[in-house]
């Protein structure tokens, strides 16, 4: 296996987010990415980002490609197979506590696909996850987490993009 590295650091000093400037309405990093996987030397590209940081705590952060959570939130809002697998998108990670707080999936021609918007407990638990397709705030998906002291667990409610309840659960747990 033939491997290639390509950094693309989205915090240019003297040009941030030149990675995905664009020349011809198409991103710099997918001129690159197009060349080279026209070589008969790779079989693999791995896409090296940037991370940024605020006192040692990760604020942001840019992943190129393929990752579990776009994977989920692309394959619900498209039909599988709808958008490229190589690497014609990007996520975005907004922290805030130390947790993530947002993702946002844009393609390299940044048409923006959609958000996740988190929100956790003064315990870290995870109490709403809101999905959002485009740049509008029109929600498709709704899971929320509340502590039921009664039950000893977490009721876990999924919601749809009309607000009726699609599945509900309560996930006992030791931890309040």
């Amino acid at each position: 296996m033939n491997l290639a590295i390509l950094q693309a650091r989205m915090g240019s000093s003297r040009l941030p987010g030149k990675v995905l400037k664009k020349v011809n309405d198409i991103p710099l990093l997918k001129y690159q990415c197009d060349r080279l996987s026209k070589s008969k030397k790779i079989n693999q590209l791995i896409i090296a980002t940037s991370i940024d940081t605020i006192d040692n705590e990760i604020v942001f952060e840019t992943w190129f490609g393929e990752n579990d959570i776009a994977e989920s939130f692309i394959n619900y809002i498209f039909s599988p197979g709808f958008i490229s697998r190589d690497y014609s998108y990007f996520t975005e990670i907004y922290y805030t506590n130390g947790r993530p707080s947002a993702y946002k999936f844009t393609t390299m021609n940044d048409y923006v696909i959609g958000a996740m918007y988190l929100e956790y407990d003064e315990k870290d638990h995870l109490i709403k996850e809101t999905w959002c397709k485009g740049e509008t705030s029109k929600k498709l998906r709704e899971f929320t987490s509340t502590f039921d002291p009664a039950a000893g667990g977490y009721k876990l409610i999924e919601r749809d993009r009309n607000g009726d309840i699609v599945h509900q659960e309560i996930v006992l747990s030791s931890n309040e």
